[in-house]
């Protein structure tokens, strides 16, 4: 799956329909400076450890929008993906 289904799936299921469009625009560049800071060799995970991701099919036009509006952006401290917390 491309890194853009992925984060438009993990958006779409982690927050509800009718969320505003900034909100949405939020999660997405919260998630991809997530995946920035992984290791490649580390597996993303089906556990409370990791964002929620139903599939690529999982996902609304809303966010999707949302997604190629902020897509490539990161949260960045002293030039380097910052270190974002998840907590299911």
């Amino acid at each position: 799956v491309s890194l853009s289904d992925y984060v438009a799936s993990v958006v779409s299921s982690e927050t509800f329909p009718g969320w505003p469009k900034e909100a949405l625009k939020a999660q997405a560049v919260l998630t991809q400076t997530r995946l920035a800071r992984r290791s490649v060799s580390k597996p993303l995970q089906d556990s409370t450890q990791d964002e929620l991701y139903r599939g690529a099919g999982e996902t609304r036009a809303e966010v999707r929008d949302a997604v190629a509006a902020v897509w490539g952006s990161q949260l960045l401290y002293q030039g380097r993906p910052a270190t974002v917390y998840y907590h299911a």
